[in-house]
């Protein structure tokens, strides 16, 4: 992807990251490299009222940006600071991998630390040959802490709204809502992994098509739906839709295992 000009501007200083419990929305963009997809998750945030440190993490050595690798630190980490005028740089840089971004307000849940784009882990095999999903990771603790529930629904409302509408701009072949997970990449899928991901996510008509997308709306026929022109949101845990909708949790898992089958078998 070409260099080009934000919309947002760069913070003037480095920001908190999350720590302790969290909670992530993962995408999977079969057709993109890695380089290429954390670059489109982190414009479209930025475009969209999110502000990066100015601080961003990369792996650097020749030829890194397209260089296989299986996690965020499979190489040494480096800082490298930044400004409004050379961040994409930085992202187009044939010897950077860049594999952390902070950004405000890129999720939205907290304003006491800012969210980070990053990868997903791979596998060995996966990383010869297919892309890492991008996540966005906040923290999540008032999902789990007991006298938060109002902050815990307003958090929850805010995830799913940006979810969805992120969802349906960058059209990922598939996404999720996670916490203390991390989405496979299709790779992945294929061997197994990924079976308690899909209890709050997104699939793309146009990479697995109607038939599918029909099946999955009858299998969840007593859950949350949400169709649109870009794809399908299913949820099954009440923070994560506006109906408040939720099926027992040992139910969605045993569905979750049969989506990620679905999902590897296209």
């Amino acid at each position: 992807m070409a260099p080009g000009k934000l919309t947002m501007p760069i913070s003037r200083k480095t920001l908190n990251e999350p720590s302790g419990e969290l909670v992530e929305i993962d995408f999977y963009f079969g057709k993109l490299s890695s380089a290429d997809a954390i670059e489109l998750v982190t414009k479209h945030c930025l475009d969209n009222g999110g502000e990066c440190s100015n601080r961003i993490y990369a792996s650097q050595f020749d030829g890194a940006r397209a260089a296989s690798f299986e996690g965020v630190y499979s190489d040494e980490i480096t800082q490298i600071e930044v400004t409004d005028d050379d961040l994409l740089a930085h992202f187009a840089d044939e010897n950077k991998r860049i594999v952390r971004v902070p950004i405000q307000d890129a999720l939205g849940i907290s304003r006491e630390s800012s969210d980070v784009i990053t990868f997903s882990g791979i596998s060995a095999a996966a990383s010869q040959s297919d892309s890492h999903p991008v996540a966005i990771v906040a923290e999540g603790w008032v999902f789990s802490t007991p006298g938060y529930s109002q902050e815990a629904a307003k958090a929850g409302k805010k995830c799913y709204r940006r979810f969805v509408d992120y969802c349906r701009r960058l059209r990922p072949d598939y996404a999720a809502i996670l916490n203390e997970d991390s989405l496979p990449c299709c790779h992945d899928l294929k061997q197994g992994r990924g079976k308690d991901c899909f209890l709050d996510f997104f699939v793309n008509p146009d990479v697995y098509g109607e038939k599918l997308v029909t099946e999955l709306e009858g299998m969840y026929a007593d859950s949350y739906l949400e169709r649109s022109s870009e794809g399908l949101y299913i949820s099954t845990i009440a923070p994560y839709n506006p109906k408040k909708r939720s099926i027992a949790r040992k139910e969605a898992r045993a569905r979750s295992a049969v989506v990620a089958k679905l999902l590897a078998n296209r």
